[in-house]
């Protein structure tokens, strides 16, 4: 599997993920948005960056009032068929309504290879793929203010996803990466409204 990092879990974890062969890229959201390999700078559009402290004492990126980030994949580098990304993401306001999902990531543009958002009753995840919707269920309803770790698997074939370290339930197996969208951007916290909002 490649993998994908918006800083890890523990000072070992980190040391053994920047060793990891299949590491494709990992930001650490510190003082700069460059990831370690010195390839991919993530831009923020819609705002001023702000760096604050995150779950670890260390840096993180506040993502409020519209604001997100984009990272060029033109090579198709972050294109692995099948790939782990991992994040840190702390929700500060709720979902506005039943249809409101907020975007955590998304590879997007004209088409979707996978977006994954925070269900409206917070009790869920969803990830699109352009075409159907995943749905992955948690056992307890996600808290505003609170750091969560969310680690998506995504393979040709299906989703997974584990919060904290526990497996989320596949409700509703609905496919995997749009393998036909290729060369598009990460964006974090992609969405077209500002409610849900969150700081990663």
């Amino acid at each position: 599997f490649r993998r994908v990092l918006f800083r890890s879990l523990a000072p070992a974890y980190q040391d053994w993920t920047k060793n990891h062969p299949g590491l494709l890229a990992y930001w650490t959201m510190d003082t700069d948005t460059t990831d370690l390999t010195g390839e991919r700078t993530a831009q923020l559009i819609g705002g001023i960056l702000t760096h604050f402290e995150g779950p670890l004492g260390a840096g993180s990126v506040s993502l409020e009032d519209g604001r997100f980030m984009k990272i060029a994949n033109d090579d198709g580098t972050l294109d692995a068929p099948e790939t782990t990304i991992e994040l840190f993401f702390r929700p500060t306001s709720p979902p506005s309504n039943a249809s409101d999902n907020p975007c955590l990531l998304a590879i997007r543009e004209d088409d979707t290879r996978l977006s994954l958002h925070m269900g409206s009753n917070r009790k869920s995840f969803l990830v699109w793929n352009g075409k159907r919707i995943t749905t992955l269920k948690l056992s307890e309803e996600l808290q505003m203010g609170r750091w969560y770790h969310v680690a998506l698997t995504a393979t040709a074939n299906e989703f997974s996803l584990h919060l904290d370290g526990q497996p989320a339930e596949l409700h509703s197996p609905e496919g995997g990466l749009n393998l036909a969208a290729t060369n598009l951007p990460l964006y974090l916290t992609a969405s077209n409204n500002k409610a849900g909002r969150s700081e990663e």
